[in-house]
């Protein structure tokens, strides 16, 4: 009955440290795989560039540790991560970057101000209209 404890043992342990081995290793094949990737651009420069998930991490260490990041082409700290437009692959930024809205901007184009609305509209429907007074 010794003898079957000690080699499971012997069995076990290096089972367990070479599955531990496989698990640790893919993880960070994963986080340096191509998959991982995700768009960025240089508001300032409007480079665009793709970072694998740890080539990310690495880069937000040496930023401070929040975004943005430093964009490889003019070296400011002006790159945030940008998303893609479902419907027509346009990229854009997220409503978090400073003035973006967060909406792909072909499929919906900024609105016009409110100022340049309220002229569209008839008079009779401007909140701040005056009718004329009646005329006898």
């Amino acid at each position: 009955m010794r003898r079957l404890k000690i080699a499971f043992v012997l069995v076990a342990l290096p089972a367990a440290a070479l599955i531990y081995w496989y698990l640790s290793s893919s993880e960070e094949a994963k986080a340096q795989a191509d998959h991982t990737a995700t768009a960025w651009k240089c508001i300032k420069c409007e480079h665009e560039f793709k970072l694998t998930a740890d080539q990310a991490n690495k880069e937000a260490v040496r930023a401070g540790g929040s975004m943005p990041l430093f964009c490889p082409s003019c070296a400011e700290k002006k790159a945030y991560r940008v998303a893609e437009c479902l419907v027509c692959q346009t990229k854009y930024f997220s409503a978090k970057v400073p003035g973006s809205t967060g909406m792909c901007p072909k499929c919906y184009p900024p609105q016009q101000n409110k100022k340049d609305k309220s002229d569209e509209r008839p008079p009779e429907e401007d909140p701040d209209y005056d009718p004329p007074p009646p005329s006898a």
